[in-house]
């Protein structure tokens, strides 16, 4: 029967601390010590995130021969490229301790020590700060099923033995009841499996008819505000003007933000389409931010203080997402301004 082991080192920081919170950061890494080839097996990470919030990034490198499947992604994203298993969030879990797994498939053929090792990244001070996670080994060999082999003396006289035919017996008995226990195993962690996938997927599900819903509300509120100023045009040129700019920010997806903010610009167009359009290309949870600027329909993600953790975030979605011209922008009090005039606003942060 596979045992389960955890690993947990020592914090190992690659950027400088700057305060106690960094210490307070560690990740522990669950998963058993061995599998067979063409088994699953699955790996729990426990985050330890102290009093870090805001945009953090945890993965792992697997070997050649492992493939991750996300199981438990506390409200990340998950992805599986290069060998990397990711879960990337704009906006840490609340809790301070939390977990996510994922399963493992072994590919046939794959055997020996396998090694897991990766880190785990997150924003603090306006730096970006590495925590480097235990190394994790696993060793991936074929199931053996013991042979017992009973010798037994056999007297030959011209009758039977009954000794030796008994010990014969209870001999082959042992060797059906070994092969009748592993098959047990086996079926009971193919179904245990199936029961896990099948839970997957109908959460999956019902999220995902939840955010349908919810965009659906939310079309449907901006409609039926848009109509309501449209029914105004007896109104002077000048409140009708005044109207249409009211209409634009009620059916605005997302609300004014007061202050300076930055944000990663993920597409522009002459024609008005729903954010959803881009959430469901990209990949992207997060909320999507419409607005009108010169003439163009812009879309944005995210609300960050500072212009390197924007920077950060959108190099993350352009490496990971497909966004390839995503770009930093600036909002200062709900108002979009130049990034140089919101650094010089902010000090250069």
């Amino acid at each position: 029967m596979i045992k389960k082991i955890t690993l947990i080192t020592a914090w190992i920081f690659t950027v400088s601390i700057f305060n106690s919170s960094a210490q307070d950061v560690s990740v522990n890494v669950d998963m058993p010590a061995t599998a067979a080839p063409e088994s699953t097996f699955r790996v729990t990470l426990t985050v330890n995130k102290g009093e870090v919030s805001g945009f953090a990034k945890l993965e792992q490198l697997l070997p050649a021969g492992l493939d991750a499947t996300a199981v438990d992604v506390a409200n990340s994203t998950f992805t599986f490229k290069d060998r990397k298993a990711k879960f990337l969030w704009m906006s840490l879990p609340a809790e301070t301790t939390f977990k996510v797994s994922y399963d493992v498939k072994v590919a046939a053929g794959t055997s020996g020590n396998q090694i897991l090792e990766g880190t785990f990244a997150y924003i603090l001070n306006n730096e970006t700060q590495k925590y480097a996670l235990p190394k994790s080994i696993i060793n991936i060999s074929a199931a053996e099923v013991a042979n017992t082999e009973v010798k037994v003396n056999v007297v030959e006289t011209p009758h039977n033995n009954p000794e030796a035919e008994k010990a014969k017996e209870e001999a082959a008995a042992k060797v059906a009841a070994d092969a009748a226990e592993k098959a047990a195993y086996e079926a009971k962690s193919a179904t245990e499996k199936a029961a896990a996938d099948a839970a997957a997927a109908e959460k999956a599900n019902k999220e995902l008819a939840a955010s349908i819903k919810k965009k659906q509300d939310e079309d449907k509120k901006a409609a039926d505000a848009l109509a309501k100023k449209q029914q105004q045009e007896a109104a002077p040129l000048e409140k009708k003007q005044q109207v249409k700019t009211e209409v634009a920010v009620a059916v605005k997806e997302g609300k004014p933000v007061d202050g300076l903010v930055f944000r990663a610009q993920v597409a522009a167009g002459k024609k008005k389409v729903a954010p959803s359009v881009f959430q469901g290309e990209y990949k992207i949870t997060d909320e999507i931010f419409w607005e009108e600027h010169e003439g163009w329909n812009k879309y944005t993600v995210g609300n960050f203080n500072s212009y390197r953790a924007a920077k950060t975030f959108a190099n993350e979605i352009r490496d990971n997402n497909g966004v390839t011209g995503s770009f930093v922008v600036a909002y200062n009090k709900g108002t979009r301004i130049s990034v140089q005039e919101a650094l010089n606003l902010s000090g250069g942060k």
